[in-house]
């Protein structure tokens, strides 16, 4: 699996990241600690602020028009992808909060 899903929400860009080995997606796709690819990223494109704690990979844009939309995905997929090493990418709300928020026994 190398596919990574995407929704917005009103504050930005939720990416689920996949893992380069194995099956599933990354639980803290962004830590503590400064990761200089991803900081060159945040500052090109001009993200408020970017953090994966959650089990997602969030970028902070604030409000984005549905018309603008899709050009930030252009831009800023595959340069996550390059740094991550996924191969491709889909929006998809629903199959997203299955990912982040599994069942639970």
């Amino acid at each position: 699996m190398s596919e990574a899903i995407y929704m917005w929400d009103t504050g930005g860009l939720n990416v689920a990241v996949p893992k380069q080995r194995g099956e599933g997606y990354l639980k803290v796709p962004l830590g503590h600690h400064p990761v200089p690819a991803l900081d060159d990223i945040e500052n090109a494109e001009r993200i408020h602020s970017m953090s994966g704690l959650d089990g997602y990979l969030w970028l902070e844009y604030g409000y984005v028009d549905f018309d603008k939309r899709q050009a930030i995905v252009d831009r800023v997929l595959p340069k996550l992808a390059a740094h991550f090493k996924f191969t491709a990418w889909r929006e998809d709300t629903k199959a997203f909060w299955k990912i982040v928020m599994p069942k639970t026994k």
